[in-house]
């Protein structure tokens, strides 16, 4: 009856969504794209596998993707382990109905996924009209007690609100659960709302689903999209609902797909289709299995890079990370965004700037008061201030006042009006420019919501204060660990504003705030001269190493601050375009050899073995790069060798190093091949690969090794 060659089963689901987008939207439901069912059955549903008795559930099965592409998968074990191509009607119908079951409110999308599964089972038979020239009758799958027109009710199908109406008690216990949960904070049903008040979670849509999953599935796995922010964000109910997660259950991994939320329609099978907002992927059980780890694996790429090899996404391998399960279970580690965009250097840098916070300072020094801008509030209309000041004409250092202020005639809920005594600090929760942006502001006039205003006496101290918030230091910290920048969009809120250092440490001497304070009003007059930023930079470089002073940042640290700005925040902002991808020049591979041979020389201290580097000038048509570490009884200077004699094997290797996960998403290897004293370190020909910060990561790699072959 249909050319399954022509039509696939799949397109059902797309053909839904552009139907009934939309409404789907509004309820948070978003269309799952096949790439990332296939991402999530290649990991807990994989083909190669003969066990087909597994019951699988999706909470909120929609037009039932996920359901089709799991029958579809336990028919391939069936006929596995029954060593055969074929599969009659009856063992179709009894696969189906043992083991497929699905939830989901909207009446229209559940007979769609039962339709879709109807299809996946003709499309096993041959010919595929035999259910129609044998009478087979096709099994009733959806129950819908509200439907009065369905005279047999199935038991698979429930359409019915999963958090609200379905009994736990009453639904077949399944082996696994899988799907894709309403996103969002858009919450229209009072069930969703009660469940998150009475837990203490967020009110967001997903958490009710993945917390309830554990009761249909108490014994099983369960692996469900969400929301990326549930990571990262700070506030004290998402921290309740990661204290759960990460606690009261074994986290076996997570996705990290964040960065793909910008991938163009064109570009690797199109992952995430119309759905705009960072997604990851939770795979999870209520039990901690025998073969327990002490680590949660993280998949965390920071870009996505198109290769003349294969079509689709291509993650790289540095972007998969072990994380340490006992730091994971802190509700409020930093380390979920800190491995997105750094490393384990720059995990321990955050660590050792959290000593003494913003918010500490200002609660010991009375004098400094800070607040969000004013909230425009109809329901309580209690003043109108003379002047606004416009968030978007918010900059760095000082902002002009004539172009940044309207007259206002509309009310505003009060502040604080100390806060806005001039002059005093302003700093805006997006960016100026992509950058930070601070600034010292010298009318009075108030910001609105999209600022925070910070005041005190000393005019001195708030030059100092704009100078440390504009700093590289604070970019790096930010960067790595406000909730929303890098993950979905490039704001800090006002709770992480606080959580930064503070800069006036015993360190911060009188000396170095007049210094800073005289470097800020050098900024503010290149400002007003319109001089280039090269001109600003060079102060900027001074006013660094200041506070560097202030807080005992070693060489190292800076290295690790300047690699995550170039290089990280490089990759977020320029994408394909960033410096990180261009070819390493033989300098970097110089400092790379020489930053890693200090290194593991530093812990061989007290053997008699050494190691020196040989490094290659590759070229830009090299697609990779390669160092050789040899170990022996003399730390030698790095020595340069001729590649081309390599270039031919370099090319050959080049096709071995990236590996198929799914259709669309590949995952680009790092070599490190052990030769007796030698040992080859292979990688990408990108200056990403080859900072001296990644020297120290690869250190600690190599050093792990050595630790472990004495064994």
């Amino acid at each position: 009856m249909f050319n399954f060659e022509i039509i696939q089963i799949e397109l059902l689901s797309e053909i839904y969504e552009n139907f009934l987008g939309e409404l789907r939207h509004e309820r948070g439901q978003f269309y799952t794209p096949y790439n990332l069912v296939e991402l999530i059955l290649s990991d807990k549903l994989p083909i190669n596998n003969s066990n087909y008795s597994v019951k699988i559930l999706d909470p909120a099965c929609g037009s039932g993707i996920f359901l089709v592409e799991s029958y579809k998968r336990l028919i391939k074990r069936w006929k596995k382990a029954n060593n055969t191509n074929k599969i009659s009607f009856e063992n179709l119908k009894k696969l189906l109905l043992d083991n497929i079951y699905g939830i989901e409110i909207d009446e229209t999308a559940i007979k769609v996924a039962a339709f879709s599964l109807y299809l996946a089972l003709i499309d096993e038979l041959d010919p595929k009209t035999l259910w129609i020239e044998t009478n087979y009758q096709l099994p009733y799958l959806i129950f819908d007690s509200e439907d009065i027109n369905i005279k047999n009710q199935g038991r698979n199908l429930w359409r019915k609100d999963t958090i609200g109406e379905v009994d736990t008690h009453l639904f077949p216990k399944v082996d696994l659960v899988i799907g894709n949960p309403p996103f969002g904070k858009n919450i229209a049903l009072a069930s969703i709302k009660d469940y998150c008040i009475k837990h203490r979670f967020a009110k967001e849509f997903v958490l009710p689903f993945i917390h309830k999953s554990v009761e249909f599935c108490p014994d099983g796995e369960i692996a469900l999209i969400f929301n990326s922010k549930v990571l990262t964000n700070t506030q004290k109910p998402y921290q309740n609902f990661r204290k759960w997660l990460f606690n009261a259950n074994y986290v076996e991994k997570i996705y990290n797909l964040s960065i793909f939320r910008k991938t163009p329609k064109t570009f690797g099978g199109q992952l995430f289709s119309s759905a705009v907002g960072p997604v990851s992927i939770v795979y999870f059980s209520n039990v901690t299995p025998q073969n327990s780890s002490n680590k949660i694996e993280y998949w965390a790429p920071k870009t996505y890079v198109k290769s003349n090899i294969v079509d689709g996404v291509i993650i790289d391998r540095s972007d998969i990370k072990d994380l340490p399960r006992e730091e994971c279970q802190n509700p409020n580690s930093k380390i979920w965004k800190i491995a997105l965009w750094g490393d384990y250097h720059s995990f321990n840098l955050i660590k050792k700037l959290q000593k003494r916070t913003l918010k500490e300072f200002f609660e010991n020094n009375t004098e400094w008061i800070c607040g969000r801008g004013l909230n425009a509030d109809s329901d309580n209309p209690d003043f109108i201030p003379e002047y606004i000041i416009k968030t978007e004409s918010i900059e760095r250092y000082q902002t002009d006042i004539d172009s940044a202020i309207v007259k206002n005639d509309r009310y505003y809920r009060n502040n604080n009006k100390n806060l806005f005594i001039p002059p005093f600090i302003l700093f805006k929760q997006g960016q100026h420019k992509t950058e930070i942006a601070c600034s010292l502001f010298e009318k009075e006039a108030y910001c609105t919501t999209g600022a925070f205003a910070i005041n005190s006496n000393n005019i001195q101290d708030k030059k100092v204060l704009i100078s440390f918030l504009n700093s590289d230091i604070v970019k790096f910290y930010l960067f790595l660990s406000a909730s929303s920048w890098g993950i979905e969009r490039e704001q800090v809120f006002l709770n992480e504003l606080l959580e930064l250092p503070s800069p006036f440490t015993s360190l911060c001497s009188d000396n170095i705030k007049n210094k800073i304070s005289n470097y800020f009003d050098d900024i503010v007059s290149k400002k007003n001269q319109f001089l280039n930023n090269d001109n600003i930079k060079e102060i900027e470089e001074l006013i660094f190493d200041e506070f560097a002073k202030c807080l005992s940042l070693t060489e190292r640290d800076k290295i690790i601050i300047n690699d995550t700005i170039v290089f990280n925040l490089g990759l977020l902002k320029n994408g394909r375009n960033s410096i990180s991808f261009k070819r390493t020049l033989l300098c970097e591979n110089k400092l790379y050899a020489e930053t890693l041979c200090n290194d593991i020389n530093s812990f061989l201290h007290f053997s008699k073995t050494k190691v020196y580097a040989q490094i290659y000038d590759v070229q830009s048509n090299y697609p990779l790069n390669l160092i050789v570490l040899h170990f022996g009884e003399e730390a030698k200077k790095v020595e340069t060798q001729n590649v081309i004699e390599l270039r031919k094997q370099l090319q050959e290797i080049d096709k071995y190093t990236v590996q198929k996960k799914t259709p669309s998403i590949y995952v680009q290897k790092h070599i490190k091949y052990y030769d007796k004293d030698t040992v080859y370190l292979i990688k990408p020909n990108q200056k990403r690969f080859w900072t001296r910060t990644q020297a120290m990561e690869d250190a600690s790699s190599l050093i792990a090794d050595i630790i472990n072959m004495a064994k």
